[in-house]
């Protein structure tokens, strides 16, 4: 159902976005990011390390305002994290699939920003090989972030979750390709 939801979501903006005056621009993206997230989990030891991720959305930027919608979903893959409980060594495979939406104010090249994303967080833990256990969860996060426009189709970000249930706090720096 949560799935259902967010496809809707995802084409309802698209289509909100190409209502609007036809005088701004409009258009696909494609990107890559390289993420660090510090667990909040109370039960096991995270090695934390950084994660690469493969988004895909739509922009579109009326005047100074830049508005966009992206997910990772449809291509994301498992992350493999080893995990450790009471001198026990653990395999925690998760997937975090998420839809953001993502509103800033462009100055000069700079574009300061805030988001709010529908994530859904998958875990399945193993031990020795062997399947332990999985757990399920969505949450809606938020961060700021800020963008520096590199050429006319190129962007760089750095962007900060802000803590929640799942984690600590999140960074994550990214490079987008604007058609």
């Amino acid at each position: 159902m949560i799935r259902i939801v967010s496809l809707l979501f995802i084409i309802s903006v698209i289509l909100l976005f190409t209502a609007i005056n036809n005088k701004a621009h409009a258009g696909f993206t494609v990107g890559s990011s390289i993420s660090y997230f510090k667990n909040n989990d109370t039960v096991y030891n995270y090695v934390d390390k950084p994660v690469n991720n493969f988004n895909y959305g739509y922009y579109h930027h009326y005047g100074n305002f830049h508005l966009s919608l992206f997910t990772n979903r449809f291509v994301n893959w498992h992350e493999e994290k080893r995990v450790e409980r009471n001198g026990v060594f653990f395999t925690n495979k998760t997937k975090i699939n998420y839809e953001a939406l993502q509103v800033g104010y462009r100055i000069k090249r700079f574009v300061p920003s805030v988001f709010i994303a529908n994530a859904h967080i998958k875990k399945r833990l193993y031990y020795q090989g062997s399947y332990a256990g999985k757990t399920k969860n969505s949450l809606i996060t938020y961060g700021f972030g800020s963008s520096y426009i590199i050429t006319r189709n190129f962007l760089g970000s750095i962007n900060v979750v802000m803590p929640n249930q799942e984690m600590k706090y999140g960074l994550s720096l990214s490079i987008n390709y604007l058609f």
